[in-house]
Formats: C-alpha cells, structure tokens, sequence
C-alpha cells in the first residue's frame, strides 16, 4: 500500500521499493531478488494471484475483478452458415504484439486481426469449410492495463530477442473499435448507413485527462466504458465544464 500511494500521490516521480521487495516474496519464500530481471506481466499475474487468494473470504473478494477484470470473447464464423461460436474468458490484461507495430492503435489491430481455420466442422450446419477466427473484447475493465510484448522469440538463434523500436500511443485511447459491441456497430454501418453509431458524438473526449502509467514496462489507462449512455454523460459533463470556464 505504501508503494502504490507514493507512486500516485506523491510528488516524485520514482519510489524505491526496498520494503516492498523484502514482503513480496519469491516462490522458496526468499525476499525477491532485486538481481534478477523479471517480465512486467509475469509480475502482475503474481501479485494479483496473491492478492485474490488474500481477499477470497473477506468482503474485498471481487475487489481486482471489479476494477481491472474484462472479459475477452474468441469467435469462430462459419463461412457456410454464417454461424458465430463463441468463447469468453476473463482477463486482468491485455498483452500486445508491438513487433513491427507503430502505434498502440495498430497494436490493437493486430490482436483482433481475423486469421483463416481449414477444415472447420461446424457445430451448427455440420459442414467442413474454411471458417473465421477473431478475438474481441466483449467486457472492458474500469481500469485497463495493457502490456506490450517487448520481447520476441527468434527461432534462427532460438533466443528471445528484446524490441528497442519506438511504440506510439494517444493521449486518450478509445477503445470502441476493438469491443464486440464497436465490432457490430461498425458492421452495420457498412450496410446501412442511414443509421448512427453510439459512438459518434467523442470529439471532445480529447480534453480528458489521464493518469500517467505506474510502470514504464506497462500502460494503465483510466477507461471510459463504449455504452451510449456513458458517453452522452461524458459529453454532457464536458459541455458543463466549458460552461463553467466561459463564466
């Protein structure tokens, strides 16, 4: 707790956890060992399995689910029948594949790219055809924590090599696109394009202000869940607060 609120109170820009390495103990039991380099992500599935299995009979048990879980959602599309088979797992992060990437956008892109499966049976029309994998984001957290995958596994020297290249990303991330609900939306646009998108009135969503990540190895965005209603509210309250600054 002392490390979390220096790193979001205070006026430094860097903290030394040395308590913090002592009470975070390795697997033998041992303080962790400030010599030995570990992955951002394998550190955070760490602690937050400590911490679930700390909460799990007090009333703090749905504490991480509540603020940083989100369910992502695997589709298979029948190119027959058009048929989705779908499967949703739960997530505390999203890890991204930065390897000739740009920006964070692309980055996104790239995970919910379609891939093509051969020889697919369908549960629905029982044919064998050539169907359509994606994986979407059906749920997103209140807090999301992305991860970039800045190492890569080279299969001539069989060594994973780190990416030094420079990664872009936006001040505000809107993530609509990359949710299931922002998937159809944009679909159905494509065919009909009388009808609006929800998610159309975000051009002031700009002046929000973020917090800064709390790790360099990972980014942490405060996020504006893609419901219409949540969005209305946030234009709402930006139109208030320019009101205000006018007065």
């Amino acid at each position: 707790q002392r490390t979390f609120v220096y790193l979001m109170y205070s006026a430094r820009k860097d903290y030394v956890p040395v308590s913090f390495c002592y009470s975070f103990k390795e697997f033998d039991g041992r303080p962790t060992n400030t010599a030995v380099q570990h992955d951002a992500l394998e550190f955070i599935n760490i602690l937050f399995e400590r911490l679930e299995e700390a909460f799990k009979k007090t009333p703090y048990r749905q504490l991480l689910q509540s603020v940083f879980g989100g369910k992502s959602c695997s589709q298979v599309i029948c190119s027959n029948c058009g048929y989705v088979s779908a499967t949703y797992e739960d997530y505390y992060t999203l890890s991204l594949e930065i390897k000739n990437q740009r920006t964070l956008d692309d980055s996104l892109e790239r995970f919910i790219a379609e891939s093509t499966v051969s020889d697919y049976r369908c549960s629905n029309c029982r044919e064998l055809v050539n169907a359509v994998k994606r994986t979407i984001i059906s749920t997103l957290p209140n807090v999301l924590i992305v991860h970039l995958q800045r190492f890569s596994y080279n299969f001539d020297t069989f060594t994973n090599e780190k990416i030094h290249t420079r990664l872009e990303f936006p001040t505000v991330l809107d993530m609509t696109s990359y949710t299931e609900e922002g998937y159809k939306n944009k679909k159905q646009e494509s065919t009909v394009q009388s009808e609006a998108s929800p998610v159309q009135n975000i051009s002031d969503m700009k002046e929000m202000e973020i917090e800064e990540p709390m790790y360099s190895a990972s980014v942490s965005y405060t996020h504006l869940r893609a419901h219409e209603t949540s969005l209305h509210l946030v234009c709402r309250l930006l139109l208030e607060k320019k009101k205000k600054k006018k007065k």
